[in-house]
């Protein structure tokens, strides 16, 4: 999987800005398992490495991934 992150992204909701880093936001197990962006397979090793009512960014999740792919096959 893929994913082109912008740089940041920032809007202003009245007197406060806000800057948005993609690599930061974070969203629950059941957010990533709803998600467009992952196939079947992947969304089977999202429910199996993520803890139910945890938040992960994309980064997070990316990183369990590559350490679940990483591990010896017993």
């Amino acid at each position: 999987m893929t994913t082109k992150a912008k740089q940041s992204e920032s809007f202003n909701a009245g007197d406060i800005t806000v800057k948005l880093e993609p690599s930061k936001i974070k969203f629950t197990k059941e957010q990533w398992l709803t998600s467009k962006q992952f196939t079947d397979s992947s969304r089977d090793l999202i429910n199996t490495l993520l803890e139910d009512g945890e938040s992960y960014s994309i980064d997070e999740v990316n990183q369990k991934f590559e350490e679940f792919k990483a591990k010896e096959v017993k």
